[in-house]
């Protein structure tokens, strides 16, 4: 984008609004303002949507629930059929967005995928029809004109409608579609992600970010009330934050490409897990004195209950060390011989529910889980013969 249509991009998502023309009943024409919901109208409008549903329920109008057993009861609707075909169109538009079929793999699932959207399509509105008389939809259509009353404003900044019974005895129907039409188109158009990403790392932006990113107001408006494109910059900025002060920053032609980019901070991301670990497991082993690793077992406390405790005993002078070891951590200490020998007490114990533990660790698991062998041996002529080899702890060892 040219730095004109990144500027236009950082003022339309400053702003967080937008105008929109509607004509009423007598085809005069309104330049009417949409405002993102305040925090305050967004609990509004779901008090409004609890009540129409708590008042619906109560004049006798069925719930969805309801309404889904009394037509599954009768063979008129089937939920289980709508929710796999819904399941096999988004299955096929992942396939086509795969790298693993050819173009005319693509073009069969493409006319394939046509079809079952035709399909879908006829049992949306199956489905919509027999669910158009519930209480959940007589409240969700209260809610759509509460957002209306509560997002349109003037040109002048000031409320269309001054109260909500004056929004309720509005009489011009055609306004009220036109203008709930209007703002439906409006929500549609979303800016996209690679676009947002092209205005976090713009120098136009990233000055600005600089300046604010550390207070708690940003756009005019506390972080809690931000759009979605705000709060979508704002994930992005910090993001991009990541990656400029990155120890080993990656090249400008990675940063500005997407794709690049993503690829190169999922490499870190793993790079990163994998240093944790080890840096955990060595600093946990270096820990455990020559004296203590010449036992055969060893335990560690693991509780993350504990963890917490420590940690705020530590931000009030009580503790010192505050660090306890997660469980997945402290398995991951044991060698690979440990971890065959867990697994096969672990199988026995889901097996058994409940076990001794001489039953729990039995000799024979020793030779068997090593891979040593039992010899079945016959002497003739005064020579040992192996006559036959079995699995270690066949032949001897608790059973």
């Amino acid at each position: 984008m040219t730095p004109q249509q990144i500027e236009r991009i950082i003022e339309r998502i400053a702003w967080g609004h937008k105008y929109i023309s509607v004509k009423d009943s007598s085809e005069r024409e309104l330049l009417l303002i949409v405002k993102a919901l305040s925090l305050q109208s967004r609990n509004w409008i779901n008090f409004i949507y609890d009540r129409a549903l708590s008042t619906a329920i109560n004049s006798g109008f069925l719930t969805e629930p309801e309404i889904l057993k009394q037509v599954t009861e009768t063979g008129v609707w089937n939920e289980d059929n709508y929710r796999n075909l819904k399941k096999e169109i988004e299955l096929a538009k992942e396939k086509l967005t795969s790298d693993e079929f050819s173009a005319r793999e693509k073009k069969n699932l493409k006319s394939i995928l046509n079809g079952l959207t035709i399909k879908f399509d006829e049992l949306e509105k199956t489905r919509y029809n027999l669910f158009s008389n519930s209480a959940e939809k007589y409240a969700e259509d209260i809610k759509i004109k509460a957002i209306v009353f509560s997002s349109v404003f003037n040109e002048d900044g000031e409320k269309f409608w001054a109260s909500w019974d004056e929004f309720l005895s509005e009489e011009d129907n055609a306004l009220l579609s036109n203008i709930t039409i209007a703002i439906y188109e409006a929500s549609k158009d979303k800016l996209k992600d690679k676009q947002i990403r092209e205005v976090a790392r713009s120098p136009m932006w990233r000055y600005r970010w600089s300046a604010a990113k550390n207070i708690d107001y940003l756009f005019g408006k506390s972080v809690i009330e931000l759009t979605d494109d705000q709060a979508s910059l704002v994930y992005w900025s910090q993001l991009y934050d990541s990656v400029y002060d990155a120890y080993e920053r990656p090249p400008e032609d990675i940063i500005n490409d997407d794709d690049k980019l993503d690829e190169w901070l999922s490499e870190q991301s793993e790079t990163r897990k994998k240093e944790i670990k080890e840096k955990f497991v060595d600093k946990k082993v270096n820990k455990i004195s020559s004296r203590t690793a010449k036992h055969s077992e060893i335990g560690i406390v693991t509780n993350p209950a504990l963890q917490a405790d420590l940690e705020r005993a530590n931000k009030m002078g009580l503790a010192k060390n505050t660090e306890v070891a997660d469980t997945s951590e402290v398995y991951d200490m044991n060698s690979d011989l440990a971890k065959k020998f867990l697994k096969v007490q672990e199988d026995r114990i889901k097996k058994a529910g409940v076990i001794e533990e001489r039953d729990l660790r039995r000799d024979s698991d020793s030779r068997r889980v090593i891979g040593a062998q039992d010899a079945i041996i016959s002497i003739r002529g005064g020579k040992k013969q192996v006559e036959k080899l079995l699995p270690g702890g066949t032949l001897k060892g608790r059973k």
